[in-house]
């Protein structure tokens, strides 16, 4: 019983931090942030 409540856990972490991932691509994208930043990187030589 122990080992599927550790595999639940790191179910859930995963999810989490994939939750959080995804809303912080999604917040820098609403502020343009990402697209400035390719436009900088293709400015470069």
């Amino acid at each position: 019983m122990g080992e599927v409540m550790l595999w639940l856990e790191w179910i859930i972490l995963t999810a989490v931090l994939f939750a959080l991932v995804m809303g912080a691509h999604n917040a820098l994208d609403a502020l343009g942030y990402r697209r400035r930043v390719a436009r900088r990187l293709r400015d470069l030589p």
